[in-house]
């Protein structure tokens, strides 16, 4: 995210095309203001977080945050509780997952993300976007995706190259930092997934466990890294890679050795 001072302009007249133009393609270079606004820069400046009611250089003493911490920390686990129907250690995760973020890369692992599934979800009564109405007052920036069969098959999620019109047709999973994904599987039915669907739902699967979007171009792929904290909602099992699979074999093969992927997901809960 950026701060931009500089000039909006929507002039409607950029949307006129000359009828003596032969170039097919220029109506998609001269689309209206109202579609693409033109922003002339004066200064920029990258934002060091995401929250409009804090100063952009907080700071404080370590007592006085830890403080404020713990109080917050109380007062949040109370309202998830009650969200999430009484389920205190479900709670617990729940905050871990909304302060991770990504401090570090290596090799394929993003060190600090903590994608949460939450599975025997209530279906019905709109439990799951009440639950998404709660979460939207927490954080500054949130999607909400529900995943059924047509939306994963005809839904765009990566940004893919339009060689045609010359320009890069956004997706689902071009997020901004710290943009907190809800993924709604309580929605999905049987059905059968197209290549598209089946694209997108490996897309989804890097983004969680890679914390990287690869942008198509067509003739190559080039990769983005991402810090999007995922929240999948579930009846049962989800289609989707996520912790809780990790810890479920932990508790189930407590005599064999710790993999060097659940020591990392270990580490992170801790931190």
């Amino acid at each position: 995210m950026i701060e931009v001072v500089g000039f909006l302009s929507v002039d409607p007249r950029l949307c006129l095309i000359s009828e003596e133009m032969e170039d097919e393609g220029a109506q998609f270079h001269n689309l209206p203001g109202s579609l693409v606004p033109r922003l002339h820069a004066v200064s920029v400046r990258k934002l060091k977080h995401n929250n409009p009611l804090l100063e952009l250089n907080f700071c404080s003493s370590a007592d006085e945050v830890l403080g404020l911490a713990r109080l917050v920390r109380q007062d949040l686990h109370l309202v998830l509780s009650q969200v999430l129907l009484g389920d205190h250690l479900a709670a617990n995760y729940f905050i871990c997952h909304l302060i991770s973020s990504v401090f570090q890369r290596s090799e394929l692992l993003a060190l600090g993300q903590l994608s949460l599934n939450i599975s025997n979800v209530v279906c019905g009564h709109g439990y799951t976007e009440k639950l998404y109405t709660v979460l939207r007052q927490l954080v500054t920036k949130s999607h909400y995706q529900p995943l059924t069969i047509e939306n994963l098959n005809k839904c765009t999620f990566t940004p893919k190259k339009d060689y045609d019109a010359n320009r890069l047709v956004s997706g689902i999973l071009q997020l901004s930092t710290q943009t907190h994904l809800v993924l709604d599987e309580t929605c999905l039915e049987p059905g059968q997934l197209d290549s598209n669907g089946v694209h997108n739902v490996a897309a989804l699967g890097t983004l969680i466990s890679q914390q990287k979007v690869d942008y198509d171009f067509q003739f190559y792929k080039l990769e983005f890294k991402a810090d999007v904290p995922v929240l999948v909602l579930s009846e049962g099992k989800s289609l989707l890679p996520v912790i809780q699979d990790d810890f479920v074999r932990l508790r189930r093969e407590t005599d064999t050795k710790t993999s060097a992927s659940d020591l990392h997901l270990l580490l992170v809960l801790s931190r």
